[in-house]
């Protein structure tokens, strides 16, 4: 394997949401470090002159890149940020259209550590990966304190930075090595190669970002901002006329508490001051009073100046022409309350509730209040106003529309090193979060860059379910799956012990009011049953007796054996696995750390949390979570398949030369999103890209050693003018792209 090492240094600083901002020409490449396998090290300082100003440089202008002609891997921490700035450069696009990979070593620690870091999951800086590999070079922190003092990286001495830069590359080179020789022993090296070209399909995505009309997306906003203002009008209506001074604050959690479950009003109003016994204290003034004899006849000066003149003495006296005193006390008001509070919702504060979304939700689903309901739609425009449009909060500008780039793009970061599944993160902004149609327009904000162009969404369906039912190997799950099963319905008629066709026919096909709202009530139960909820709270959320509960879970677990037999294999394993750690719980106990391999090769690490009430009363203190060990591994190899998966979709425009005219730009857990240049070209293409990605459990098993599955992974493949309105479907598939044995 002839590898290449190498590093960059840029601009400091951000701009628009991204560090060394590679999209702003304020930001510049500064330097370049890079070394060949057993070679010499490498580098190149780039700052340059621009009208008497230091100006590292840009894109544009080309930058130097080493020869790749001899390299089959480049090698990097954190690649994909160093990647991004050489993205469209000829050297480096020429090495990946001849299959060129790459190895992020922070990517790969995180893999290689079971997505754990020993207390935080966040991917881990280079210097941290050193440590912990225990390499031999040396940093000078120099740089980095440079930078935090405000100097720019144009501004540092060149030799300095260069020595910096050095120890980057040459460490990053030792820590590739030693990861390279654990995942042999641990048996990932395919599972990590798989997922590098995942990371560079993110990269693609990054590097193109999202389009965003936006004139649409001031104008949603202004609409949205005038709903949030008519919204808060009409909750104004639920507050009662209160007394002078107290003002409700509906951004005070204890003041929602108060109105929702009753509850007082904590205000500051004037009192009047009282003395020891109670009586209103008055402020002083100073009188003169005629000194008077034991007769009570005034008294005179018998001589002097003043001789025959009435005496006269200053005596304090309360002046109640002003009044008595006043001062700022505490007062309560105290509210009825509009719905019945629950013991676990009682917050740490006495008196008061928890006020968030779950349980806000859960009140207007079972106690129907109204203004619980206003409240969450109007949570809701909060939410979306501040995270994808644009709004002022404490002090400064959030949501996506502070993130759009010069080029009218939003270049969200997808993360590979965050998540405990191995799942994908996405941040400033989050576009992986994009509501669904129906709870926000801001899919309409989407657009093509291209002036007759197409974008495109391709969905996997049920993708964790599928996941689920091919770790498994339930047939019945499967055979479900294939035959598209309404779930919900299904745990209908477990609950009410009738035939899922029954149920079937009068809440989809006929529409029977009472077996609609039948399949709605059922969804907490659908939903938190896959999650590891317990019967008593299943009960309490569907508003179902425990005994049906408890009934329609044993009826599930006879439908689909294995899959009730797999969660235990997971937590058999967990077990089996389990090693103390130095952490603690919230509750002070020693934590222990568990393990699931995954059969694509992929760990997942699990670890104790404090028991619930029932194992602590039998002196169990600390326990593995449930719904992370029947989540886990479904959620991560959904994950893992998106990833593999956009991988080869990314491959395959690259060796096509097809980049240009099919753009992806971006993925959400079961998604793929892209660009293409006009209609023509989506409908010739999309149909190769969905075979694809169909064509998972045939590549999974020619991939990996331990995989053997037999599943369709069906796509939904749909395109239009913006994401709101793809609605235009592509119905076929093609597997002229699928290439066996490459």
């Amino acid at each position: 394997m002839d590898f290449l090492t190498f590093d960059i240094e840029t601009t400091y600083g951000e701009s628009n949401g991204r560090v060394g901002n590679r999209w702003d020409s304020e930001f510049g490449l500064c330097s370049i470090g890079w070394k060949k396998g057993k070679g010499d090290y490498s580098d190149e300082y780039t700052v340059i002159d621009v009208d008497g100003e230091r100006k590292g440089r840009r894109p544009d202008v080309g930058l130097p890149f080493a020869d790749l002609s001899d390299i089959s891997v480049i090698v990097g921490h954190n690649v994909k940020f160093d990647l991004l700035w050489y993205w469209d450069h000829p050297e480096v696009k020429e090495f990946f259209k001849r299959g060129g990979k790459v190895w992020d070593t922070m990517y790969a620690e995180y893999l290689l550590s079971a997505q754990f870091f020993g207390g935080h999951t966040t991917g881990l800086t280079l210097k941290e990966t050193a440590q912990r590999r225990k390499c031999d070079y040396a940093k000078l922190d120099i740089v980095a304190a440079l930078w935090k003092d405000g100097v720019r990286t144009e501004d540092i001495d060149p030799d300095v930075l260069l020595e910096y830069q050095k120890y980057d590359v040459l460490t990053t080179e030792e820590v590739f090595l030693k990861q390279v020789k654990q995942a042999r022993d641990q048996g990932q090296v395919v599972t990590i190669q798989q997922r590098m070209d995942g990371l560079l399909a993110t990269t693609e995505m990054e590097f193109n970002g999202m389009k965003v009309d936006q004139e649409v997306a001031q104008e949603q906003r202004r609409e949205l901002e005038e709903s949030i203002k008519g919204q808060e009008e009409i909750l104004e209506q639920y507050i009662p006329e209160l007394p002078i001074g107290c003002i409700f604050n509906w951004a005070s959690w204890r003041n929602v508490s108060a109105l929702i479950f009753g509850g007082d009003l904590k205000y500051t109003g004037t009192t009047y001051s009282l003395d020891a016994e109670g009586h209103k204290q008055y402020y002083k003034k100073t009188i003169k009073e005629v000194v008077r004899d034991k007769n009570g006849d005034p008294v005179v000066y018998k001589s002097g100046k003043r001789k025959g003149e009435i005496k006269t003495k200053n005596i304090t006296i309360p002046d109640t022409e002003r009044g008595p005193k006043t001062k700022q006390a505490p007062f309560y008001y105290t509210l009825p309350g509009m719905a019945e509070p629950k013991d676990k919702w009682k917050s740490s504060v006495d008196g008061y509730w928890s006020t968030a979304e779950d349980v806000l939700t859960e009140i207007a689903e079972t106690q129907g209040v109204k203004l619980v309901e206003n409240l969450l739609y109007l949570k809701g425009m909060l939410k979306d106003l501040g995270t994808y449009y644009k709004r002022f909060s404490k002090g400064k500008w959030t949501g996506m529309l502070t993130n759009i780039q010069p080029d009218g793009c939003v270049h969200g970061q997808l993360n590979h090193s965050i998540t405990v599944t191995s799942r994908l993160s996405s941040s400033k902004p989050n576009l992986q979060n994009i509501p669904k149609k129906g709870k926000s327009k801001i899919k309409k904000t989407f657009v093509s860059r291209f002036p007759e162009g197409k974008v495109v969404e391709i969905d996997y369906a049920q993708l964790e379910v599928v996941c689920k039912g091919v770790l498994s190997g339930d047939e019945e799950l499967l055979q479900a799956l294939i035959d598209k099963k309404c779930f919900h319905c299904e745990w209908v008629a477990f609950a009410r012990g009738v035939d899922y066709e029954f149920v079937y026919q009068k809440a989809k096909v006929e529409g029977d009011p009472e077996w609609v709202q039948n399949r709605q009530d059922i969804k907490p139960l659908t939903f938190g049953e896959t999650y590891g909820a317990g019967v008593t709270h299943l009960s309490e959320q569907s508003g179902l007796p425990a005994d049906v509960v408890e009934a329609a879970i044993k009826a599930r677990k006879l439908k689909y054996p294995k899959m009730y037999a797999f969660d235990d294999e997971v937590a058999e394993s967990v077990g089996k696995t389990r090693k103390p750690t130095t952490l603690r719980t919230d509750e002070g106990y020693q934590k222990a750390i568990g393990y699931y391999r995954s059969p694509t090769g992929t760990i997942y690490s699990f670890m104790e949390i404090d028991s619930p009430g029932w194992k602590k009363d039998q002196g169990i203190h600390t326990a593995f979570s449930p719904t992370q060990m029947k989540n886990y591994p479904s959620q991560g190899l959904g994950g893992e398949v998106m990833q593999v998966q956009a991988g080869r979709v990314w491959r395959a425009l690259v060796t096509r030369d097809l980049t240009d005219i099919i753009l992806l730009i971006n993925t959400v857990h079961d998604s793929i999103y892209a660009d293409t240049i006009n209609q023509e070209v989506a409908e010739k293409y999309l149909p190769m890209i969905a075979g694809l990605l169909e064509d998972v459990c045939p590549y999974f098993n020619e991939t990996y050693t331990d995989v053997n599955w037999d599943t369709p992974f069906p796509v939904d493949v749909d395109y239009g003018d913006n994401i709101l309105d793809t609605d235009v479907t592509i119905k076929e598939r093609s597997k002229e792209w699928i290439l066996r044995g490459k």
